[in-house]
């Protein structure tokens, strides 16, 4: 019986080392070398193969990706597999499944950015065992390089050839010049009269550099190849831009020093030529400015503040030479003139009739036309037609004074004067229970005084 135990003891143990030994063998392969590189904005795929000794079955197995930056030592989870169940935590990550029957967990990130790089880990879970594997991520950006003649600053026989390097990462760079002659067909890289600028940052990471040549043409052989090299990490060759020197520059006869001075002087007659006809049509629009002049209406409300307007508003006086004025009628049926271009005949008739009536609100804004005739820099400025400020009439508002003063409160009597300078005096302030501030038309429209002979 003792015998028997101890070989079913044994038989068990054996069974458990056999099958120790074949679940031990998993492990994981990730990219050799341990850097795995990829263009900046491409669609990177993460190399990570399952090797097991037993086929896999996916629905019993786990899968996790962890990434960590190059800044800062902490792990982060991007996506993970198990069974049924898969999320990414980084948008577009993933493993295909179809893939992964097959022992591939490579995973997949679309659009992959400079910030990404960095180490990313490869979890392998096939219960009981465990896996893993790590892989260096840098994201690389290639130049893209031009080549161009900067003639700023150039004197002559001179050239100044710019090689520029723009949206490339990492920071490092090396741009070097080389020429070719008939000479010597092999390249010769140029040490003097080369400089090359700092690196620029741009916004997205990305750097940008820019290397100088300067050639004194009238010392180099024509039919000379000079090249702009280009070394950086995201290439495999480097960049080459070439020109030609295709002759030598000497010294300009007086004949090219001719045909060059009509080449310069062309632009600059073309300008002077365009400056003549601004000048011309800036004048024109002056003259035809000055063709349309302002009414008295126009000017009073264009320099309202020129006039003593306190307790004047600019919408009665609008509503008086408009709507009220133009409802009383001239002597002999004469039209009123349109749109405020009264004259002074017209002001001094109305200034009469609005006295004997007793429209005492209306006065004050007869006087406006009366101080804008008494400031000739105002009636300038405004262009108003001189004829409209003189008195065409022989006949003189004086005259109606007397007939004025019987019809004026008592108070008013003395003081009807022909041009008064201030728009509103305080001897022109009606009674108090007289006063109308609301412009009231009659149902037939008033005659005004005749000017007497």
């Amino acid at each position: 019986m003792a015998w028997r135990a101890a070989a079913s003891t044994c038989a068990a143990l054996l069974i458990l080392l056999w099958a120790l030994t074949t679940a031990g063998d998993l492990k994981v392969e990730m990219m050799a070398g341990g850097t795995q590189i990829t263009p900046l904005n491409d669609n990177v795929t993460i190399f990570c193969n399952i090797f097991y000794s037993q086929p896999l079955n996916i629905t019993s197995m786990g899968i996790t990706w962890f990434w960590k930056s190059l800044t800062f030592d902490k792990e982060v989870k991007i996506f993970e597999f198990f069974g049924d169940h898969q999320e990414a935590f980084r948008r577009g990550a993933i493993v295909s499944p179809w893939r992964l029957k097959s022992g591939d967990a490579s995973l997949q990130l679309p659009g992959i950015q400079l910030e990404e790089a960095g180490e990313y880990r490869c979890e392998v879970v096939v219960t009981p065992l465990k896996a893993q594997g790590t892989v260096q991520l840098e994201v690389v950006a290639s130049p893209a390089s031009r080549l161009f003649l900067d003639q700023v600053g150039v004197k002559e026989n001179e050239g100044k050839y710019m090689c520029e390097s723009s949206g490339f990462y990492p920071e490092a760079i090396n741009i070097t010049w080389e020429k070719q002659t008939q000479k010597f067909p092999h390249p010769i890289e140029i040490s003097e009269d080369v400089i090359t600028g700092p690196t620029i940052k741009n916004m997205d990471g990305t750097f940008n550099v820019t290397s100088c040549l300067k050639l004194n043409s009238s010392q180099e052989d024509p039919g000379t190849v000079y090249q702009c090299v280009v070394w950086h990490a995201s290439l495999h060759t480097p960049l080459r831009s070439n020109f030609t020197l295709t002759a030598a520059r000497h010294s300009l006869s007086e004949t090219e020093k001719t045909d060059n001075f009509s080449i310069h002087w062309w632009p600059i007659s073309f300008i002077g030529v365009g400056l003549v006809l601004l000048i011309v049509l800036i004048s024109w629009k002056k003259i035809c400015n000055k063709s349309s002049a302002y009414t008295p209406l126009k000017c009073i409300l264009k320099h309202w503040n020129s006039f003593d307007t306190q307790t004047l508003k600019k919408e009665h006086l609008i509503f008086f030479c408009t709507r009220a004025w133009p409802s009383y009628q001239l002597q002999d049926g004469e039209a009123w003139p349109p749109e405020g271009s009264v004259n002074i005949n017209t002001i001094q008739q109305l200034d009469v009739f609005c006295r004997q009536e007793g429209k005492w609100s209306e006065v004050p804004y007869v006087q406006a036309f009366f101080a804008l005739r008494d400031n000739p820099d105002l009636c300038q400025c405004c262009r108003i037609d001189p004829a409209l400020l003189t008195v065409t009439s022989g006949k003189s508002i004086d005259d109606n004074s007397a007939k004025s003063e019987k019809q004026t409160p008592r108070e008013h009597s003395d003081a009807v004067p022909d041009a008064p300078i201030l728009l509103v005096s305080p001897i022109w302030e009606p009674p108090p229970a007289t006063t109308s501030t609301t412009p009231v038309l009659s149902s037939q429209p008033p005659t005004l005084l005749l000017p007497l002979q």
